[in-house]
């Protein structure tokens, strides 16, 4: 059970947040960082499932021993969902997550005779439905591996989404399963021989879909789909929830 200081003033998202500290016979403000508590809630729409969960990342708090996590939900009970992280770990995925629902994450830091140092609570965050993002659809290939033999020089096209912010095409070489190609890009066509990404999002989406333009693997069946991606806030640094959605998969052979 967290025992409470006597003053506490929640900031929302990453403005600052200041708790008192109190003792018998002192006051005084508790020295450290600010949490700068982020999340950004992802529904993955795949070609077999749908799933939403959150990546969770903040700064450690002097002095703390450890860290405890709650999601709000969207009728306002809180529920803790991880009662004690290390000191030393300051990030934190929740899963299983619902479509259409609003969220909440609040994280207390505690000292180690369980005293409440610091709090920060984020703004509400709704999870992207699935509805409000389409799928793109592959143009100009065949789905027989046969006849999708592609050089480096190819043109790689799908269909436009409406409302689409950025799209990822990506290649898997079967051979090995791994994706060996993956950028972002605003129009609905990449060429092969793309060295850079043409657009650079933030680096939290930039982790959930990897930039990746080399290992092109010569005369090997390669998986093809390209991910429509939808933001919440056009500012990229203020992103709190993306949907990605894939679609269908072609063979191709390079």
């Amino acid at each position: 059970m967290i025992k409470k200081n006597k003053a506490l003033i929640f900031s929302v998202f990453t403005m600052t947040v200041v708790a008192s500290c109190s003792s018998p016979g002192s006051t005084g403000i508790f020295g450290g960082n600010n949490f700068n508590l982020k999340s950004l809630i992802i529904t993955k729409i795949l070609t077999d499932k749908t799933s939403v969960s959150s990546t969770l990342k903040w700064t450690g708090i002097s002095g703390a021993d450890h860290y405890e996590l709650s999601r709000v939900q969207d009728n306002g009970s809180e529920i803790i969902i991880k009662s004690i992280i290390p000191n030393n770990t300051l990030t934190y995925n929740d899963q299983n997550l619902k479509q259409d629902s609003s969220y909440k994450y609040v994280i207390r830091a505690v000292d180690v005779k369980n005293v409440l140092l610091k709090s920060e609570t984020t703004e509400l965050i709704k999870a992207i439905s699935s509805t409000d993002l389409q799928a793109a659809q592959i143009q100009d290939l065949k789905p027989l591996p046969e006849i999708n033999r592609i050089t480096r020089e190819t043109n790689l096209k799908w269909s436009s989404v409406n409302n689409a912010d950025l799209y990822y095409p990506a290649i898997v070489n079967d051979a090995v399963g791994k994706q060996i190609f993956g950028v972002f890009t605003k129009n609905n066509t990449i060429n092969l021989n793309t060295v850079t990404s043409p657009e650079t999002p933030a680096d939290n989406v930039k982790l959930e879909l990897p930039i990746l333009t080399d290992g092109l693997a010569i005369s090997l069946q390669h998986k093809f789909s390209v991910y429509t991606i939808k933001f919440n806030n056009k500012e990229m640094d203020k992103v709190t929830a993306i949907g990605i959605r894939q679609s269908p998969e072609v063979n191709i052979i390079i």
